[in-house]
């Protein structure tokens, strides 16, 4: 719900589907309805015009569609990255795939139907317990009658028992992040209960802003089951997008503490023993400017999503060179270095590429300094390539600055001292 995706809540769904189904049909709707849209949809599904026109008119379809979130990219990202082992969400919008697509992955798949769940995708899963305004709208579940008593759907009914036994399983003993306290629909606040009752997490994170007597008269038997005896409980009283964000950004900073950490030998290797390096990063850089770093230094291309959740033993090198630089007197500005020249430099992982390869690969999309730009990169020599190859090759337009960094191998960059 936060901005500027602001989808709205069930409450808002409600009074809105309410008003419509008033005014299409010039009929009362029973009381309680304008504030509870489980108990329209199940007013509505006793007539099939009227579950059609819930369907169709009655729900404001556009209003979950948008810009993302920061909540939403941190999913979308820690999916991605193999970060988390699952997300379910109980939300019917596609914020979560436009994000992953922002983010550069080319195929991002969420699971509504049972079968989906077992396929390979290079990203983690995202589960739709609630359906997906992009698929079949009629396998929303928006009431309990859809899956209990004499009118309830066979099929909606089977996909849910698939749901939970998958979801038992690759819950149990994990820890879990509740983003706002389930949900605001009743039966899927049973059906979550069913799931995770038996899961056996040792920590549970509940992200809402709502006070504890709130949340456990919403769900109190969700609220047993996460709270019970051996369980790690921490309640954060925050927004969800803003707790997400940060969990994001812990994620990339510990990405380079680590990095650092584990390219000291490496960094020894090229400076000698007895040199202490700086291993700094700064508090400002924002979640999209670290994801910026996480691409140059994993070696993944702009605009291409990053798939190691930490630094690999292939990076060490390229942490190196971040230690090197800052040896040498440059500090952070953004996502480069600035020299106490003024001079920028930036690093990036060529994994002992071509370096004419290396740098086609990352000057596209890429914003240009007005000072002199040094690119240090864990790459190979061209040997006789033209220079112009290399240095300098794209030329200046009206619409786009000309790329003027300038590309140094590791050997290159020591001899000029700028690392």
């Amino acid at each position: 719900m936060a901005p500027p995706s602001s989808a709205p809540s069930a409450t808002e769904v409600a009074v809105r589907a309410s008003t419509k189904c008033r005014e299409s049909t010039g009929a009362a709707v029973p009381d309680g309805c304008e504030i509870d849209v489980e108990k329209l949809a199940c007013f509505c599904y006793a007539s099939p015009p009227l579950w059609a026109g819930f369907r169709d008119q009655y729900i404001d379809w556009k209003r979950f569609k948008g810009d993302p979130n920061l909540g939403h990219f941190a999913v979308a990202d820690f999916l991605i990255c193999a970060a988390a082992d699952c997300a379910i969400t109980t939300n019917l919008d596609i914020f979560i795939e436009e994000a992953a697509e922002r983010l550069g992955e080319p195929d991002f798949q969420a699971a509504v139907e049972g079968e989906e769940m077992a396929r390979a995708h290079d990203h983690h899963p995202l589960l739709k317990i609630h359906g997906c305004m992009n698929r079949d709208r009629d396998r929303t579940l928006w009431c309990h009658d859809q899956i209990q008593g004499g009118r309830k759907n066979a099929a909606m009914e089977a996909q849910l028992a698939v749901w939970k036994t998958w979801l038992k399983g690759r819950l149990l003993g994990k820890d879990l992040v509740f983003v706002g306290f389930w949900s605001d629909w009743s039966h899927l606040n049973d059906i979550l209960g069913s799931v995770f009752d038996g899961v056996q997490p040792r920590l549970v994170y509940l992200v809402d802003p709502a006070p504890p007597d709130v949340i456990q008269t919403k769900a109190p038997g969700l609220w047993s089951l996460t709270t019970g005896e051996g369980v790690i409980f921490r309640h954060v009283q925050a927004s969800g997008a803003e707790f997400l964000d940060e969990l994001r950004k812990i994620l990339s900073v510990a990405f380079f503490e680590r990095l650092f950490s584990d390219s000291i030998e490496t960094y020894h290797s090229h400076v000698g023993i007895g040199t202490v390096p700086r291993m700094h990063l700064p508090d400002s850089l924002n979640t999209d400017q670290l994801y910026d770093l996480r691409r140059d230094t994993t070696g993944v291309a702009p605009k291409a999503v990053v798939r190691d959740k930490g630094p690999l033993p292939t990076m060490q090198t390229t942490g190196a060179i971040h230690l090197m630089v800052q040896e040498r007197g440059a500090t952070f500005d953004g996502v480069r270095y600035k020299r106490p020249d003024n001079s920028i430099v930036r690093v990036v992982n060529g994994a002992g590429q071509v370096m004419s390869l290396v740098q086609e690969k990352f000057s596209n999309d890429q914003p240009q300094s007005a000072a002199k730009e040094f690119v240090v990169c864990d790459a190979r020599g061209d040997g006789n390539v033209p220079t112009n190859v290399i240095r300098g090759a794209r030329p200046s337009t009206i619409l786009r600055a000309g790329n003027s960094s300038e590309w140094l191998t590791l050997e290159e960059a020591r001899n000029l001292g700028i690392c």
